[in-house]
């Protein structure tokens, strides 16, 4: 039933379009928006009355909840802007900032609840509720699962950070709710501070939620590795092209989810028509850019496939840096000049996670020992150390 609602919202829509997803977040905004300051009245007004302080702050969880939603309406009408001279990207990671903020938010929130019932523990009382609050409860577990399907899907459609950190924070708030369902029941019995402590766990779970969220959200603006099927299918993609042996040095970047840009270097016969290779590059990036909505840059690097010679030393060099444990391939070989005056030129891809700058020097130096072993009549050995943070 919650996913024929949110397919509703989403039909007829183009998530690629900045607009489309400006009306879609507006939509689930504005009904998580009503439920939530909906449900803070009503527990609030009981939390009140029954002077339970795990009730009152879940009410209040539902306040932040309903301040993270109209941020994310905000943020998303902002993130929809054309772009112009001074965003010439557009304005697509403001969606990204506008997660990051929904959940500070609820980390603040957290951290909140927590203080507030450790004062409840230390002024613990009995609580006095009626079956009615418990009803309210289970229909706001309701609601709140409604909220969470909803944007869940309509995250996961439209790529969308905003929404699945309100789905995320709505599930939390569904065992919120649950745990201060049964602090009422078993804190009607008892002066131990029941409330008190499931109002530290809320807090402790909302808090811990709010972290997870903030993490993934600053992974995404800083730079966060793509999807690895992502990545092998743009590798296909490219390699369709008749033209190119080899791809390597695949870098993506976002500029929030409807621009993405990626640059790729290719490896292409030294002795093709430029025209030629410009047409048929073409036309693989206008490939790449419909099937993927990302705008493709090709660098070529011309190799000699013809020159057995060439092919030889390239496989020689290849085998002779695997032998280094954290060398994980080369690219952009040359191998140029003529008998005893030959020079040896590569770029050797280096685990950035398993190595130091004081062990990248080492290896650099171990290698270029290792070549001129084999390669003695080369008269220059150039070797650069390439980071894996590239995607091939």
């Amino acid at each position: 039933m919650f996913t024929l609602f949110s397919d509703k919202i989403l039909k007829n829509k183009d998530y690629e379009k900045s607009k489309d997803r400006s009306k879609i977040v507006t939509k689930t905004g504005v009904i998580g928006l009503v439920i939530n300051l909906l449900l803070f009245l009503i527990k609030f007004i009981i939390g009140t009355m029954i002077h339970s302080i795990s009730l009152t702050a879940d009410a209040f969880n539902n306040l932040s909840d309903s301040a993270g939603v109209l941020i994310s309406i905000v943020g998303f009408k902002s993130a929809s802007k054309q772009a112009d001279k001074d965003h010439p990207y557009g304005h697509g990671r403001i969606e990204y900032i506008t997660g990051l903020f929904i959940s500070l938010l609820v980390i603040l929130v957290g951290y909140q609840f927590v203080v507030s019932s450790f004062k409840r523990i230390l002024n613990p009382n009995i609580i006095d509720y009626q079956t009615i609050t418990i009803i309210i409860l289970a229909l706001s577990l309701i609601f709140k699962l409604f909220i969470y399907s909803l944007n869940k899907n309509v995250g996961k459609k439209i790529d969308s950070k905003a929404n699945l950190a309100i789905a995320h924070d709505s599930i939390a708030d569904v065992f919120a709710t649950i745990t201060v369902i049964l602090a009422l029941v078993f804190g009607s019995y008892t002066s131990f501070p029941v409330d008190g402590l499931a109002g530290v766990l809320i807090g402790i779970y909302i808090f811990y939620s709010g972290y997870s969220l903030t993490k993934s959200t600053i992974y995404v603006l800083l730079g966060e590795k793509p999807d690895e099927a992502l990545i092998e299918n743009l590798k296909k993609e490219v390699l369709l092209n008749e033209n190119i042996y080899g791809v390597h040095d695949l870098r993506i970047h976002s500029y929030g989810p409807t621009t993405t840009m990626a640059t790729i270097d290719a490896e292409v016969p030294h002795d093709i028509d430029l025209i030629l290779l410009h047409n048929s590059i073409d036309k693989t990036e206008r490939a790449v850019l419909d099937k993927y909505n990302i705008e493709l840059v090709t660098h070529i690097d011309p190799i000699n496939i013809h020159d057995t010679d060439y092919i030889e030393s390239l496989e020689k060099a290849t085998k002779i840096a695997l032998t280094e444990k954290y060398v994980k391939s080369i690219h952009d070989f040359r191998y140029t000049g003529y008998d005893d005056n030959k020079i040896i030129i590569f770029e050797a891809v280096v685990s950035s996670k398993d190595t130091t700058e004081e062990d990248r020097k080492k290896i650099k130096k171990s290698l270029k020992n290792k070549i001129a072993k084999e390669f003695k009549n080369a008269k220059k050995i150039i070797i650069y150390i390439d980071l894996d943070v590239s995607m091939l």
